[in-house]
């Protein structure tokens, strides 16, 4: 039996033994050895559901995340004011022949609606395993219910193991089936929970949604980007990840304060977007018309796992 350090215990059973009652859910798993003989993960979702909730209690009644729904009030209310303004503008535009320039690839009639739809997760890690990462989902299932989305939360991590693949559809997430390399341009408000994700693979969204419209339909929960930039020098930045290192002055960025008990959980994590008050400040075409798919050399030091293909 191995004790995950919080109370949540995954259980091997050798083959040979005991069978594992009919209400577990059961993976043949091969030892790290590469020996003949398998071993049993069980893990009881119901169990796992009460020990998550009771994560998600813990986090819902901490200062942690009373700071959260601040700032994110403070982006809600941000954006809904320039969503007034642009509406003000459209409106004025209509019914005088007073002529207002409108920023580059801007379209009135398509302005981003605040109210998220949708939530993304990537790089959530093996929550049976992983104390750290049983928090972020704690926080993500929490999250689901605060914001109310009436559309779907899509998860990946390439680690998944099946249980975790199961237990998450037991509790209505949608599982991405195929490695999107975070590459998923989006239409309408998505929030995007990346904890402690790799500068590529941020960089990979912003690629994939690089246009004035999409990334104002684009929030993101997930290592500071200001952050990034003290910490890197700008032409590291420029060369390895060019669409963060781009947009960088148009992001507004809150950060969530680090006081939840555990530091090493929340840390370094902000609220992003890009609102059309900055990025309409864009003039240059090619700005956005220079858009070539990111390439990586080094993936194991950039910190991304790359989707395979069949040759």
């Amino acid at each position: 039996m191995e004790d995950t350090s919080d109370g949540f215990q995954v259980v091997r059973h050798k083959r040979r033994k005991k069978k594992a009652p009919a209400t577990d859910f059961v993976k043949s798993k091969p030892s790290l050895n590469n020996v003949s003989d398998t071993y049993d993960t069980v893990v009881s979702i119901e169990i796992f559901k009460r020990r998550i909730r009771d994560y998600e209690l813990e986090i819902e009644n901490s200062e942690f995340f009373e700071h959260f729904k601040t700032c994110w009030y403070s982006v809600i209310q941000h954006l809904a004011v320039i969503k007034d303004v642009i509406s003000d503008r459209s409106n004025l535009l209509s019914s005088s022949s007073i002529e207002i320039s409108t920023p580059t690839n801007m379209n009135s009639n398509d302005n981003c609606q605040h109210d998220v739809y949708d939530i993304v997760c990537y790089g959530l890690g093996n929550f049976t395993l992983c104390p750290i990462a049983r928090y972020q989902f704690a926080f993500l299932h929490l999250m689901t219910k605060f914001l109310q989305i009436p559309g779907q939360c899509f998860v990946y991590d390439p680690k998944f193991t099946e249980e975790e693949k199961i237990i998450l559809k037991d509790l209505d997430f949608h599982v991405i089936d195929k490695n999107e390399e975070c590459k998923r341009p989006i239409n309408r408000s998505t929030v995007f929970h990346m904890p402690h994700c790799g500068k590529p693979m941020y960089n990979n969204l912003l690629w994939s949604n690089w246009s004035y419209n999409a990334l104002q339909y684009l929030i993101l929960i997930g290592n500071s980007f200001n952050s990034l930039k003290l910490r890197f020098p700008s032409r590291i930045l420029q060369n390895e990840v060019p669409y963060i290192h781009r947009i960088l002055p148009y992001t507004q960025e809150i950060e969530i304060d680090n006081n939840f008990q555990h530091s090493d959980i929340f840390n370094d994590t902000s609220l992003h977007y890009f609102p059309a008050d900055k990025i309409s400040k864009i003039v240059a075409t090619e700005f956005w018309q220079e858009c070539n798919e990111p390439l990586y050399k080094s993936c194991d030091s950039l910190e991304i796992t790359q989707a395979k293909f069949n040759v």
